[in-house]
Order: structure tokens, then C-alpha cells, then sequence
């Protein structure tokens, strides 16, 4: 689902979440969500829920937030809900189960010191799952969202995969310039082809090649270009 699916496997030792998330995310990429095998693997999302609403064994409470797994437990379960909250068969309580996990960790403060993982969890979920946090919270996502793609904390990657989890170029109080962040994205092309830095490992740059080239045909085709 993103840059920290790396370490999903954390908690998810037979790989079934990570492996269904991953699948899904492709399959929103490429619009083909709401086709049996999208429907599936909504409703396996939908079993596989923990008592306290996470998902991939995602389970930490309020006193861990100082750690830094409980950022990748906002990311995994905002983005298992954003995903059911996009479908047309997620139960109403297993959205409610979810909000109740990340209405433990939303803070401004949280997004702010956990970075990435946080603000893509919280703005998928935001987006697509009703919560009454989410007026006030939305912007927040959008504001750190922004802050570290002019500061360089975020790369531009990073910023164009959440605007897609969320399916837009523009955030409550922000709006992207998804253009130039494509620019900005293939100019890190390197020589062999691929996207990201050479240092990277080659499984790590196939999935940024990979990501770049959907960014480049879904937004050129929605450009008209």
C-alpha cells in the first residue's frame, strides 16, 4: 500500500492482510475495485478485523503511541478502512470498530511527530469513511501533507500515493500541483529506467517505477494529454 508496507509483516506473520491490501491497492489503481475479486477480498478484509478494530495483528493502545509502530498500526488499519469504506458491501460496524481504534491516536501532534505512515492512514480513512473527527481532521492531513512536500520530508512519490488512496488532486485547504510532482518524480529516472534512487534495492525501485508509471497514465489520461 505505500512506502511502509515494508514493514507490515511486523505484525502479520502468514502475510494474508498485507497480501490482500496490496491487492486491493492494484486493483483501485487500475479503477477495478468493485469486480468480484475486489468484492472478495473486501469482505476477507472485513472477516479478518481484531476486537479492537485494527487489522495485521496491528495492536497497540494510546500508551504506545510514543513508539513508532503505532504509526504503522494507523496506516495499516486507515488504510484496510479506506479501502471497505469505498466499497458497496462494508458493514457499518466494522467501519465503527475501525474509528474507534484511530480515534485512540488522532492528533495534530501525532501526524506531526510520525510522519508519512500517520498522515496516509488518517487521510485515506478521513476520505472515505464517514467520522465526525474528519471535518476538523482532513485539513490537518492536508496541511502536514503539504509542509512536507515543500520541506522535502515527503517525496513527491509519497505525496501522489496519497492523493490517489484519497482519489484526488486536492485536500480540504490544499490543492496539489499533481503535474508537477509527476515532473519532479521522473526526474529521480535513472539511467537503467528505473524510479529512485540507485542505492535503493531493486525490489524497492520496481515498485517505484512501477507507481511512477501509473501517476504518469493516470494523469496525463485525466489531463487530456
Amino acid at each position: 500500500p505505500g512506502p511502509a508496507s515494508s514493514r507490515l509483516d511486523l505484525w502479520d506473520e502468514t502475510g494474508e492482510t498485507v497480501g490482500t491490501l496490496e491487492a486491493i491497492s492494484v486493483l483501485s489503481d487500475w479503477e477495478h475495485l468493485y469486480e468480484p475479486c475486489g468484492e472478495r477480498a473486501i469482505e476477507y478484509l472485513s472477516q479478518s478485523q481484531a476486537e479492537d478494530g485494527s487489522w495485521g495483528g496491528a495492536r497497540v493502545t494510546e500508551v504506545d503511541a510514543a513508539d513508532g509502530d503505532s504509526a504503522l498500526g494507523v496506516f495499516v488499519t486507515g488504510c484496510a478502512a479506506g479501502f471497505l469504506g469505498r466499497s458497496r458491501t462494508a458493514r457499518p460496524e466494522v467501519l465503527s470498530a475501525a474509528g474507534a481504534f484511530l480515534g485512540g491516536f488522532w492528533s495534530v501532534d501525532f501526524i506531526r511527530k510520525h510522519g508519512w505512515p500517520a498522515v496516509a492512514g488518517f487521510a485515506h480513512y478521513f476520505t472515505n469513511v464517514f467520522d465526525e473527527e474528519g471535518e476538523a481532521a482532513l485539513p490537518w492531513c492536508a496541511r502536514e501533507l503539504d509542509r512536507g512536500r515543500r520541506v522535502g520530508d515527503y517525496s513527491p512519490q509519497e505525496v501522489l500515493r496519497v492523493l490517489f488512496y484519497c482519489q484526488a488532486s486536492a485536500l480540504p485547504g490544499v490543492d496539489f500541483d499533481t503535474n508537477g510532482l509527476l515532473d519532479e518524480l521522473l526526474k529521480q529516472q535513472q539511467g537503467d529506467g528505473s524510479v529512485g534512487s540507485p542505492e535503493r534495492e531493486a525490489s524497492s525501485r520496481v515498485a517505484s517505477s512501477l507507481d511512477a508509471m501509473l501517476f504518469m497514465l493516470r494523469l496525463c489520461r485525466s489531463g487530456g494529454q
